[in-house]
């Protein structure tokens, strides 16, 4: 059989085979049906229908009208393209990741979406081979391997090896709890157990991509690379920050810390192993961990967490990081807090700055925290954020009004915007 890369197309467009016959498609072997729009060759390329993309790889597809925007979403991967434009946008966990032209643009042909076939499904990992003698566009999807189910056991055996293959010098002080192989990235040095190896370049995109934003928006820089470490099982990663371990929580749960001071071992990030579940999560729930223990890191080089903690201001703490790394967008954040508009139960910022954290944490303290740097944002600007976080408590300082007028302008913005 005569096969060749679809990228060479063009040399076949005016071949004798293929005039006067419908172009065919089969996926992993199998023909695929066209009710109505038909495969066909545009500038060279062969275009198909955009719902047969998702019917192709099970993706999800977005349509936006006003400006002709198509999106194509599958697993944590999606794809922004524009009718008439070449360029193609990437995302990953939610973050751009990159720009790419194609050489051809999607079109509208007879009121259908219809996309150059071989641009699209490589982005999403198929192999997308062209049979001329057949007429055929062969694909073959090949889904990424699943994830193996987190470990259970806190001794994982320890390998000598780091990411990059080079042996380990000192074993890491952490790996007695599982985690041994090292890498390291631009602004971050990762140490994962080998059930967690696969998931470093996935969280360094992740975290590369926000460092920039949260050290301009913060106005600080760190002095050096952040640790990242990610332990292979809730037990494991519990031992690592002296945490007690709970036999009811399970591995679709997912768990992050941060700890500054006490010497260069103990700083940095410390996350459980992610899950196949966790990062097919819609709502990114994975990466919004990950960004909100980023975001500590930063905020602890303006004021101190445990000066803060002091003074009980756990929502200043929290509410920064949960609204920075978007995890007040989250469904359960957005249904709290309109509840307790309809039913005029907001709580006060007395009832927020309370000692006992798990009492903060269940009573949803994190979520009204992050409404609050909402509405200073929103209203005042982020820079104001940041002042109140280098002067805790100091209203008047900041704003020009006491902290009885600041509950008031916060619970009237909450009624504004969550009724």
């Amino acid at each position: 059989m005569l096969r060749t890369p679809i990228s060479d197309l063009k040399n076949f467009v005016t071949s004798a085979a293929l005039r006067g016959r419908q172009l065919k498609v089969a996926v992993n072997g199998v023909a695929v049906h066209f009710p109505d729009t038909q495969p066909s060759i545009i500038n060279g390329r062969i275009y198909v229908p955009v719902r047969f993309v998702a019917e192709t790889i099970g993706a999800q597809i977005g349509w936006v009208q006003k400006t002709q925007q198509v999106s194509i979403t599958r697993g944590h991967i999606r794809i922004v393209l524009h009718i008439g434009s070449e360029q193609m946008l990437r995302y990953e966990n939610g973050l751009h990741v990159s720009n790419k032209r194609m050489d051809v643009a999607p079109l509208i042909s007879e009121g259908r979406t219809i996309l150059p076939i071989h641009f699209i499904l490589e982005e999403f990992g198929c192999i997308v081979d062209w049979d001329v003698m057949a007429a055929t566009v062969a694909i073959y999807d090949v889904p990424a391997k699943q994830p193996d189910a987190p470990d259970t056991s806190v001794n994982e055996a320890l390998l000598g090896s780091g990411l990059t293959g080079a042996p380990a010098q000192e074993p890491d002080p952490v790996s007695a709890h599982g985690v041994v192989y090292q890498s390291s990235s631009d602004n971050f040095t990762f140490y994962a157990a080998k059930s967690s190896k696969r998931y470093i370049r996935y969280i360094s995109i992740v975290l590369e991509s926000a460092y920039k934003q949260f050290s301009r928006e913060f106005g600080v820089t760190l002095n050096e690379k952040v640790a990242v470490r990610v332990y292979p099982s809730y037990r494991s990663y519990c031992e690592a920050i002296g945490k007690e371990f709970s036999p009811s929580i399970t591995h679709k749960q997912v768990f992050g810390n941060f700890k500054d001071g006490g010497g260069a071992e103990g700083r940095g990030i410390y996350m459980t192993l992610p899950n196949s579940d966790i990062l097919r999560d819609q709502e990114n729930f994975y990466d919004k961990i990950l960004l909100h223990e980023l975001i500590h890191i930063f905020a602890e080089q303006i004021t101190p967490t445990y000066q803060l903690q002091e003074q009980n201001l756990h929502w200043l703490i929290e509410g920064l990081a949960d609204y920075k790394s978007g995890e007040i967008m989250r469904e359960y954040a957005q249904a709290l807090l309109k509840s307790e508009v309809a039913h005029n139960t907001l709580p006060s910022l007395s009832d927020l700055e309370i000692q006992d954290v798990a009492k903060f944490d269940a009573m949803g303290g994190y979520t009204y925290g992050a409404s609050i740097i909402e509405f200073i944002d929103k209203k005042y600007g982020f820079p104001k954020v940041m002042e109140l976080y280098k002067n805790p408590g100091e209203y008047r300082m900041v704003f020009g009004f006491p902290r009885d007028a600041f509950e008031s302008q916060w619970k009237q913005f909450l009624m504004g915007n969550y009724s």
